[in-house]
């Protein structure tokens, strides 16, 4: 999929991808942001030793990646802040994070936490991660 495409269809979902997230259950829970040189986020404290699907999105309502953890938010925050190299996926977003912040464009944080009991609670969020990519095609994913 070319990028033209994949914008066009991010913007035919709906009048907005964060009005559809949130239709699924998603909220807003923090931020990314550059200080300096570096890479930072602002983490609503009560998401952060929660795991589940989480989407960065930017202020023109683009969806930019779609990530899941079933460690805790907090942390797969913390490994792409970092994004050392032999983190392939994380070393990826976090350059990309630090280029789109270079241009002043604000990058959100959605999270989508499941409280319930899972037998499998890894693919349970790798089906829904699964349903989101097909269904928005996010810039940062490889699809």
């Amino acid at each position: 999929m070319t990028q033209t495409t994949k914008m066009n269809h991010q913007t035919n979902i709906s009048n907005s991808n964060k009005s559809y997230l949130m239709s699924k259950g998603f909220i807003h829970v923090g931020y990314w942001k550059k200080t300096r040189e570096e890479l930072d986020y602002s983490l609503e404290k009560k998401w952060a030793k929660l795991s589940g699907i989480y989407v960065f999105i930017d202020s023109n309502d683009k969806v930019l990646y779609i990530g899941r953890t079933v460690m805790n938010l907090e942390t797969a925050l913390d490994r792409i802040q970092r994004g050392h190299e032999t983190q392939v996926t994380n070393h990826r977003v976090h350059n990309h994070l630090l280029a789109y912040l270079e241009k002043s464009l604000s990058v959100e944080i959605f999270a989508h936490a499941n409280q319930k009991e899972h037998a499998d609670l890894a693919a349970f969020f790798d089906d829904f991660k699964i349903e989101l990519l097909q269904h928005i095609s996010p810039l940062w994913n490889l699809h």
